[in-house]
């Protein structure tokens, strides 16, 4: 397909609307293009949005919970629940091998887990930080036991403890702080990166090389993507004169 044809393609339009809508799910790819890739999304990274902008939506709901109830009563009942909801579409999905319950699984409600682990950390983390360097190993243990059904349950926060005790026990990642908060432009970009390299078959000449310049291009623009598209839309305070 041309460019000309694809800019007057109703699938272009179908596309960016569903963009727009955080519904990328509707339509992920774009006609003619990476057409011939095992995967055709454009971007698969922007399902994500979705799920991200219901979830801080439901913070305030939080913040009122854990300052009319228990705190970590009301915590661990939603990721309780999350998690319910989660391990039934897994149910569904092997007994009936309908996508639609994997699809399910990845919505907000299931996702709810994850971030309901940050806030867990978070909450407690004076404790957290005391004792990390032996949760760390418990939670390396979680999260390889997590294929058993009763550890799985585990999985979120046994995540969340390894990244978290990873970003405040290794030092020397500390200089990346000052460079910027480009960790989400990476994450953004680096898929449609990888997918012009399988289109043009980099990945079969040398993986290793494929590798090493999808982390230099996406950490290149997820810089440049912080300093100027997401720290200028950032809010700053006015300074009092």
């Amino acid at each position: 397909m041309s460019c000309s044809e694809l800019l007057f393609s109703s699938g272009l339009y179908t596309y960016l609307i569903c963009i727009l809508l955080t519904f990328i799910f509707l339509s992920p790819d774009l006609p003619g293009v990476f057409d011939t890739n095992p995967l055709q999304a454009m971007n698969g990274s922007l399902w994500t949005i979705k799920v991200e902008f219901m979830l801080y939506i439901t913070i305030p709901i939080i913040y009122w919970l854990l300052k009319r109830y228990n705190k970590l009563v009301c915590l661990l009942l939603i990721y309780v629940l999350s998690f319910i909801y989660s391990t039934t579409c897994n149910y569904l999905d092997d007994m009936t091998h309908n996508p639609i319950y994997e699809f399910m699984k990845r919505q907000f409600p299931g996702q709810m887990m994850y971030f309901c682990s940050g806030i867990i950390i978070l909450a407690y983390f004076p404790i957290f930080r005391k004792y990390m360097r032996y949760l760390f190993p418990i939670s390396l243990f979680l999260l390889l036991g997590r294929e058993h059904l009763l550890l799985s349950i585990f999985e979120p926060i046994a995540l969340a403890s390894i990244i978290i005790t990873v970003a405040y026990g290794f030092k020397w990642l500390h200089v990346f702080n000052r460079m910027g908060n480009f960790s989400y432009g990476i994450f953004l970009i680096h898929f449609p990166i990888i997918q012009i390299f399988i289109h043009y078959g980099l990945d079969r000449y040398s993986l290793i090389l494929t590798l090493a310049l999808t982390t230099i291009l996406s950490t290149g623009v997820g810089m440049l993507s912080w300093k100027y598209i997401e720290k200028p839309c950032l809010y700053h305070p006015k300074k009092k004169a």
